[in-house]
């Protein structure tokens, strides 16, 4: 599974974003882009415009993870 961790920059959940990619790499996903995602993990759970945003111009994602 190809998975993006976004937004961009620090994620505002007590995870890191080192932690978040090792989960998604320990899982056998590989991070990419946000245009070739399938999956993304967003770490901004009260900016749901943005995840709109995302959505929209990402039409190959499949699932969303928010981390809270």
């Amino acid at each position: 599974m190809r998975v993006a961790i976004l937004p961009e920059g620090r994620p505002t959940t007590p995870a890191s974003r080192e932690q978040l990619s090792d989960a998604v790499l320990a899982a056998g996903g590989t991070l990419v882009a946000p245009v070739d995602a399938e999956g993304v993990v967003w770490t901004a759970w009260q900016d749901t415009e943005g995840l709109r945003r995302t959505l929209d111009a990402s039409p190959k994602v499949r699932w969303v993870q928010l981390v809270t």
